[in-house]
């Protein structure tokens, strides 16, 4: 297939959905607005179809682009002059902010992609390779999930695959990577960007194929769409034996949850689901051998840890390990859990077929005719009973359809629903099949015919993209589960084996390459014997490093003891000492509890004699106070008499002094005589008052006086 010139399925990048209600109508509305949005100018409804045609890929009749341009002009998404019809502002607005929303989360999660899984693990590509792989990623995932949806649109409109292999080599093959050197790398890591966990990855696959499914809705027939939940009410859904094998959870828990929401989910639209003599009978010898792998080379339990931890696929084998793991179980025990498959697949509600029913001998030609030509195929690594089961599986399909008008896919009165991709390729590419209807499919194109049903169910998207991203996880290159379980088997065989030295063995690169190329038992035995032996040595040394750690750490430990033991024996003379000394409170606490009662007696006989002396030294203390008031004014009335005396006495000396003298005081000068009356006058005032401002002023009243006294005396003469 060369995908590069299959338009319809590159052209998907191109689109963006820009609503989200009935997919039927809608999805053709988005189909014109993105033609107008990336042509950005106004077009004419006949140049709407055009673009659409060639730039997405779609053939819409002009009538249905009519009524889509009147709807959105109705919603005023579209306005329209003449014959001529462009975006409004605000649609065109949304439209680039959607575009860029949606293209800023693609790069975001493209570029977290290079820079956590390619530059840390391929350093040596420059940034123009980088980008080749960033660019061919996102045509990758665009075609695969597109073309996987057309070979569901395929079924139900009736249209004949002649490649529905899903070859993700060839799709990487068709892309112009620079270098064959990055199509290694996109081989391995484009399918763990399918199979990862991350959400944000998830979030942008998902939005993937709501772009594909939409997409799809476009150009499927509408009529055919509305009878499919009819069609395949009370159809027979037969499992095969890849699909059952699932549903027992014999191949990882995380495929069986998938399988079984897938057979919840046809439950719900009403498949008769059944399980073939053929295929119970392939199930029982494909779990018979690979029972004899765990009762050929048994383990203990304690081993089973071990094995889980280096699993290199899921299978009858590392479902033991997980379960002893989880809960103990011997094999034996696990075994017979799987002795009845058909009451396990009842109790499901499952039809289960226990004898092979009385068949034509067209349909036994049929059956031989089609053995033979499996195990002819160039590209089968079935054994024969395997072989087996899926030719009757196909010719039951054949006896079913007989003398059935088989119009349509959705006529065909029974399907098988099948993981095994041989079965599909058996089924598209041999002649005898290739003119026929198909009535195989894989559980992701059951969902994705499902989901036209109901077509705004977000589970099936989630669903499918768990299925589909699990089909293209790597199978890891190491040891299969057969050969580990056997090397456990072998070292379990071994005196003093532990989980610890399998591990050691087991971890070990070199030995698991020297073990997986080993094409002998006795070589292969060789190699466990000189690991066992290498990796013991290993563990004597360690246990001997470890021991020599563990002498020092018990000497210090004794040494710790004898200060704890000294410790103890202080800490019991002390608690001795402090056991005598509590006695010894214990007795004063006695003793002075009847010294404290006297001591409260006293107390309170003082108490009733203090209050007595209280009220007698008020009393005194009143007359004091009353005798020192009267004893004040008495001394106070006493000196101010003192100091009246004083100074009329000293006055009328003064003036008689005066009076005799002044014949005298003549002679001398009045102002030298009022100088000394003036400085003999103020020591004394002072003296008498203690205050310099009274001195004053009693001295000038004298002088003032004086001054009179003369005056006047001078006025007589």
């Amino acid at each position: 297939m060369n995908v590069l010139k299959d338009l319809s399925l590159i052209r998907l990048a191109h689109y963006v959905p820009f609503e989200s209600l009935d997919l039927a109508a809608t999805t053709k509305n988005d189909l014109v607005l993105n033609a107008l949005f990336i042509e950005n100018t106004a077009l004419t409804a006949t140049e709407i179809k055009e673009k659409i045609s060639m730039i997405l890929g779609c053939n819409l009749d002009l009538q249905t682009i009519q009524n889509s341009l009147n709807s959105l002009t109705d919603d005023n998404l579209v306005t329209q002059s003449k014959d001529k019809y462009v975006l409004s502002f605000n649609c065109y607005s949304l439209m680039k902010s959607k575009v860029t929303e949606v293209g800023a989360f693609q790069e975001e999660v493209i570029e977290d992609w290079i820079n956590e899984s390619i530059k840390p693990h391929f350093v040596e590509l420059d940034s123009v390779e980088i980008s080749s792989l960033k660019d061919q990623l996102i045509q990758f995932l665009s075609i695969l999930f597109l073309h996987h949806g057309a070979a569901s649109k395929a079924l139900i409109e009736n249209e004949l695959l002649t490649d529905d292999n899903l070859s993700t080599n060839d799709i990487i093959e068709s892309l112009p990577f620079r270098s064959q050197s990055l199509k290694i790398i996109a081989k391995k890591e484009y399918l763990l960007f399918l199979g990862s966990t991350n959400a944000n990855i998830r979030r942008y696959l998902e939005q993937l194929i709501e772009k594909a499914f939409r997409y799809l809705t476009t150009i499927c027939d509408p009529n055919i769409l509305e009878g499919i939940k009819h069609s395949i009410q009370g159809k027979d859904l037969y499992l095969d034996s890849s699909t059952v094998y699932r549903l027992l959870n014999l191949q990882g828990e995380h495929r069986y949850l998938l399988v079984r929401d897938v057979v919840n989910l046809c439950r719900e639209f009403g498949f008769n689901l059944k399980v073939s003599v053929m295929t119970l009978k392939e199930l029982e010898r494909r779990i018979s051998f690979d029972s004899r792998v765990l009762l050929e080379f048994p383990t203990p339990v304690a081993l089973s840890a071990v094995g889980y931890k280096y699993m290199t696929e899921e299978n009858f084998v590392s479902t033991y390990w997980r379960t002893a793991k989880r809960q103990g179980i011997e094999i034996s025990d696990f075994i017979s859990k799987y002795r009845n498959i058909d009451i396990v697949l009842e109790e499901e509600g499952i039809e289960v077929e226990r004898v092979i029913p009385a068949h034509s001998n067209e349909f036994n030609v049929e059956w031989t005719d089609l053995i033979s030509k499996i195990n002819n195929r160039s590209d089968h690594e079935k054994s024969a009973a395997a072989a087996e089961h899926d030719a009757y599986l196909i010719s039951l399909m054949v006896e079913l359809r007989k003398n059935q008008v088989i119009n349509r896919f959705l006529d065909s009165p029974a399907w098988v629903l099948t993981t095994d991709r041989f079965f599909i390729r058996f089924q598209n590419s041999e002649i005898r099949f290739r003119e026929e209807l198909p009535f195989a499919l894989l559980p992701t194109q059951l969902i994705q015919i499902l989901r036209f049903v109901r077509p705004t169910d977000n589970k099936f998207n989630e669903m499918f993209l768990d299925v589909f991203s699990r089909t293209f996880v790597p199978i890891s290159d190491g040891l299969s589960n057969m050969h580990t379980q056997k090397i456990l088997s072998r070292i379990s065989q071994y005196k003093g084996a532990t989980p610890f030295l399998a591990e050691k063995v087991l971890s070990d690169q070199y030995f698991r390459n020297r073990f997986k190329n080993s094409e002998s038992e006795e070589e292969k035995e060789e190699i466990i014997h000189e690991s066992l032996v290498e990796k013991a040595s290993e563990l004597e040394e360690l246990v001997e490093e470890k021991d020599n750690k563990l002498q020092q750490l018990e000497s210090r430990i004794d040494e710790f003891n004898q200060k704890q033991e000294r410790l103890l024996e202080i800490i019991g003379e002390k608690t001795n000492v402090i056991t005598s000394v509590s006695q010894e409170l214990e007795d004063s606490k006695r003793e002075s509890g009847a010294a404290v009662g006297n001591i409260i007696t006293l107390q309170e006989q003082l108490s009733s004699s203090n209050m007595t002396i209280e009220g007698l030294k008020e009393q005194v203390e009143l007359l004091i106070a009353r005798q020192t008031e009267k004893d004040s004014r008495r001394t106070n009335q006493i000196t101010n008499f003192k100091k009246i005396t004083t100074v009329v006495f000293f006055i009328l000396g003064v003036a008689l002094l005066f009076i005799f003298l002044f014949p005298i005081f003549e002679k001398i000068g009045k102002s030298t005589i009022l100088t000394l009356v003036t400085i003999s006058v103020w020591p004394l005032s002072y003296y008498l008052f203690k205050n310099k401002k009274y001195a004053t002023l009693v001295a000038s009243i004298i002088s003032i006086v004086a001054t009179i006294f003369a005056l006047y005396y001078t006025i007589l003469q």
